[in-house]
């Protein structure tokens, strides 16, 4: 399906500009505050302002561009379309969405401290289809943590365990619930959370069969 460009600029364009400024991205790759880092964002955003942009520089120098779509299914294509239009350039890799990093991390608020080793979830059916999988997340001793920050929390996390892409496409929906008063005990870490999709997957489509 053709994507429908939402501004002039074009990926073409996009990777010319970042192909002209390579040097002066790899000397700032380490510092997103930078001037050429903002000037980036910009040229992102006249392509598409619902995308995001993060970059790193490699141990030999190699600068890697990485085009978000901060988990919205609906810009899954846009991402596409920009990443594989990227020309073979020296010292340049693009790629599409947020990679897994694994579960062996931590995201700080305030004086709390959450991991995947201490945030649990519960497995809950799919909305459209019981055969797909959403998740209940419980943060333990979070009650001065709004819950739109506890969803955003629990998204940042999963997308960092499973990668951006396959968060959003494994799981149907990501919802947060108070642990006050619960056992979390009985329901699963977060941390094992690629496990139990890899469980889910292999027993309904067992059913199937």
């Amino acid at each position: 399906m053709p994507i429908a460009f939402k501004s002039q600029q074009t990926p073409s364009s996009f990777w010319q500009w970042i192909a002209a400024h390579l040097d002066e991205l790899r000397l700032h790759a380490d510092d997103p505050n930078s001037e050429i880092f903002e000037r980036l964002i910009e040229q992102l955003r006249r392509y598409d302002s619902d995308l995001g942009v993060e970059i790193s520089k490699s141990e030999i120098g190699e600068i890697l561009v990485t085009i978000t779509a901060y988990g919205n299914r609906e810009s899954f294509p846009t991402v596409k379309a920009l990443v594989e239009a990227c020309p073979s350039i020296g010292g340049l890799k693009a790629m599409a969405f947020r990679q897994s990093e694994g579960a062996e991390f931590s995201v700080q608020v305030g004086h709390k401290e959450f991991s995947p080793s201490n945030t649990w979830f519960e497995p809950m059916k799919g909305i459209q289809d019981p055969s797909s999988l959403g998740v209940m997340v419980f943060f333990p001793d979070a009650d001065e943590v709004a819950m739109e920050e506890r969803r955003h929390i629990a998204q940042v996390m999963l997308q960092a365990i499973l990668g951006e892409y396959e968060s959003a496409m494994k799981l149907d929906y990501i919802e947060v619930a108070n642990s006050q008063g619960r056992d979390l005990q009985q329901f699963i870490k977060l941390a094992e959370i690629a496990s139990y999709i890899s469980w889910h997957e292999k027993r309904h489509a067992q059913t199937r069969q």
